[in-house]
């Protein structure tokens, strides 16, 4: 009886499979690609950091803009502003030109007039232009860390496309790999299906006792376990994968493939590749991170410049015009009023040499960062061209084997039947098939893994599809 559900279990996968595969979608790599692309959040959120890095810029260059407001003051006083003079000493000229009038000059005594200027309350509205004209430098050094904060955004966007790129490879692959390996687990489970309705029979004929058949039940039972495994892999994988592309993961229960796209890009094995100088020297003109190291120093050269031109003055033009006055008498205050002026700053408690000493430190220490990014760059892409190497030599060997496990289950099947060979040394057999099978996928898999981390290295995501679809590549 449980043989029975089993094989309406095995019954219902297949169908499930035939019925998926009428439905399915192809998807090449390239098109993968182009979907994340399209709908990945951190490429989306750092084309924004490409825009803020040029709001940033431009708000950096405003310095070189003349400055243009507006004022206005409100003034209520304790008494009004006025000039007391003595009228004695007012008059004393005209007593000196006149003596007659000395006795009357004399009598006024301490008598005072007064002369008003402003009234208690005054309301002024006035614009005013600054332009700076001379800064030190300052505005030149600015604007080209502006050029840097671009650059370095336009960079992290570039890296951040390279990431998608290699988790697309990772997951695009990853599902391809569990297809395989699939495939290999329903062969097994096919086998080690004839093989118990064979012990069944060859049982019931006295040629094998009951032990060789309950061996060949328990690899049937355990290698349909294994498919139901695999399966649950695989729809982890593809819900991996749907995640990145933007698209609805899988709901279905976990026993049914249900993929919706079709994998149409193969593993792939580059049988013409350049040496791993070449790869070396393109990491070390392209990645992206030693260009981002770049541009930090570049940032921090301009700021020790920035930090140097404090000691020099800042020399701007200013106008000034008197748009609405209340109490206010022009001949007090002018109504329009042009200048220039300069500031210049003496001493300011050293905060200048602290600065400077600041950028230059910050300034070797990316540098030595960068050396010592470089050269591990350049060990990490050697190391990732020798497992490309690795796995292509794997490969071969696998393949090898996997065709002398073909060899050996035949024999073994034959064997069994006439009773020469027992049911474990066929159930071995085709473990050992399978494993083959799921072992070249696996180092193919491991192929393109270390292929993509190689050209993230090198800085140039495009380069996998362009290897990818290259003429003379072995295909799997």
């Amino acid at each position: 009886m449980r043989f029975h559900l089993f094989t309406l279990s095995a019954a219902t996968l297949l169908v499930a499979v035939s019925v998926q595969l009428q439905a399915q979608e192809e998807l090449s790599f390239e098109k993968a690609l182009e979907m994340v692309k399209s709908n990945s959040r951190p490429i989306e959120i750092a084309q924004k950091g490409v825009e803020i890095a040029q709001a940033q810029k431009q708000r950096l260059n405003s310095t070189w803009y003349p400055h243009i407001g507006a004022a206005g003051t409100y003034l209520n006083m304790s008494e009004e502003i006025k000039v007391e003079e003595s009228i004695a000493d007012i008059a004393k000229p005209l007593a000196e030109a006149i003596p007659q009038l000395e006795s009357i000059v004399s009598l006024l005594g301490t008598a005072s007039i007064g002369f008003p200027l402003l009234d208690k309350n005054i309301s002024v509205i006035d614009g005013s232009i600054v332009w700076p004209l001379f800064t030190g430098g300052k505005r030149i050094f600015a604007n080209r860390i502006g050029k840097s904060l671009v650059n370095s955004a336009t960079i992290q966007m570039k890296m951040e496309e390279q990431m998608q790129t290699l988790r697309l490879v990772e997951r695009y692959y990853a599902v391809k790999l569990l297809e395989r390996k699939t495939d290999a687990d329903r062969k097994q489970l096919n086998a080690n299906e004839a093989l118990y309705k064979n012990a069944l029979k060859l049982m019931e004929n006295g040629i094998i006792n009951k032990a060789e058949m309950l061996v060949a039940k328990m690899a049937y039972e355990e290698s349909s376990l294994n498919l139901q495994s695999t399966l649950r892999e695989r729809n982890s994988a593809l819900n991996a994968l749907y995640t990145i592309l933007g698209k609805d993961t899988i709901t279905t229960p976990d026993s049914c493939i249900t993929a919706t796209y079709l994998l149409t890009s193969p593993f792939f094995i580059c049988n013409e590749i350049p040496e791993a100088d070449h790869f070396v020297a393109m990491a070390m003109e392209n990645n992206c991170l030693t260009q981002l190291m770049e541009q930090q120093i570049e940032i921090s050269k301009e700021n020790k410049k920035i930090a140097q031109s404090g000691y020099l003055p800042d020399i701007s033009l200013f106008a000034r015009q008197n748009l609405w006055s209340y109490n206010v008498p022009s001949n007090l205050l002018p109504r329009r009023m042009v200048g220039a002026a300069f500031v210049w700053n003496i001493f300011d408690g050293l905060d200048r040499e602290k600065r400077i000493r600041s950028a230059t430190l910050q300034q070797e220490s990316l540098a030595i960062g960068k050396d010592e990014a470089t050269a591990e760059i350049s060990v990490a892409v050697r190391k990732l061209y020798s497992s490309m190497e690795d796995a292509r030599e794997s490969l071969k060997t696998i393949e090898t084997a996997i065709s002398l496990a073909n060899e050996l289950v035949k024999i073994r099947e034959k064997s069994f039947k006439e009773g020469m060979a027992t049911a474990q040394e066929v159930v071995e057999a085709n473990a050992l098939l399978a494993k083959g099978t799921a072992g070249a996928a696996m180092a193919c898999y491991q192929y393109e893994l270390a292929l993509a981390n190689l050209i993230l290295l090198c800085g140039n995501a495009d380069l996998f599809t362009t290897m990818l679809n290259q003429p003379g590549n072995t295909l799997r």
